[in-house]
């Protein structure tokens, strides 16, 4: 009877041993990270269940036993099903939290940064370099159909925007278009009273010219009163930028004489008024620059070399300035 007791005892302490073990190895599993060093985005496809997910795991070498998370789906039936799509796994997660995530649908978001100042077509081959974004290679004037306007330069608002896996550029570029669009509508009932723009499509134009003339925020409602200013007096801008526009690929990085000389629609130096487009996204502080402009005499200016420039009222003024500054004579 003796012998039985002490049978029975160590199988019982066996036992508790045993469901000791478990449950520390079930604890220990699930408070373990997952390996890794950097930040990685995971596809689970429609139809995957939360076992076959852990399945993915564990064949990506990130899980070493899948009981473990079995047990504790069972005891946590709402994350059973998972939904489709692209999640974060960062370095620390863990794979329950990798599971709630999918159960809840909160999918990873990615950042688009559309920069001022930078054309169209700047704009489309850095979205078709982004991650886990479609971007068709549609045609310039495929997408500003799409869009609805006769052509997308300028019409879109420089700035972030966010975007999940499998989400077309087209949702980007929509998103910046109605950003602009409803911008325009709010800033341009509160302009200056007097400025020569016929609607708010010149002053975008106009917004492009000063956004690629200056790096300087305190300068642009300078920049914008010289031009206003010329277009006031019948002048031509004459303004750099507009050239390489309208030079596009030409362009190898230096205007020439020759290149002042060239008619395009673009050319400041040739055409008198506005270029027929924006050349460029502004901002909006180059539009609020432009419908609200400082109030000066300034008909010219140019680059000192530091990222700022010196105004000049007078021709003679002006050449003076270009002497010192861009021949160095002084």
């Amino acid at each position: 009877m003796r012998t039985l007791l002490w049978i029975l005892a160590a199988l019982m302490a066996a036992l508790v041993a045993g469901i000791a073990f478990v449950t520390w190895q079930y604890r220990q599993t699930l408070e373990t990270p997952l390996p890794l060093s950097k930040a990685q985005t995971i596809h689970i496809k429609a139809g995957t269940s939360a076992y076959r997910l852990v399945r993915e795991l564990q064949e990506k070498g990130w899980v070493k036993s899948r009981w473990p998370y079995k047990v504790f789906v069972k005891l946590h039936p709402e994350l059973a099903d998972i939904r489709a799509g692209c999640y974060a796994v960062e370095p620390g997660m863990r794979p329950q939290q990798l599971l709630a995530n999918a159960a809840a649908g909160k999918e990873q978001t990615f950042l688009a940064t559309l920069v001022d100042g930078e054309k169209f077509s700047q704009w489309l081959s850095y979205l078709q370099s982004l991650p886990e974004l479609r971007a068709d290679k549609l045609s310039k004037q495929q997408l500003a159909a799409k869009l609805g306007v006769d052509n997308p330069e300028g019409w879109l608002m420089p700035d972030t925007y966010q975007y999940r896996c499998g989400d077309d550029a087209l949702s980007i570029l929509t998103q910046a278009h109605d950003a602009m669009t409803a911008y325009l509508a709010t800033v341009w009932p509160k302009r200056e009273d007097g400025l020569p723009f016929e609607d708010s499509y010149q002053a975008l134009i106009m917004a492009s010219i000063v956004e690629k003339e200056t790096a300087a925020p305190k300068e642009r409602p300078l920049i914008a009163s010289v031009f206003i200013n010329r277009l006031q007096k019948g002048m031509r801008l004459q303004t750099d930028p507009t050239v390489i526009y309208g030079l596009g690929d030409k362009y190898d990085g230096n205007i020439t004489r020759a290149d002042l000389k060239t008619p395009t629609p673009y050319n400041t130096y040739v055409i008198k008024g506005l270029p027929p487009t924006p050349i460029a996204m502004p901002s909006r502080a180059s539009i609020d620059a432009v419908l609200h402009p400082d109030s000066a005499d300034y008909l010219y200016f140019v680059a000192k070399g530091d990222g700022t420039h010196v105004f000049s009222k007078t021709l003679r003024e002006h050449i003076n300035a270009v002497n010192r500054y861009q021949r160095g004579h002084k």
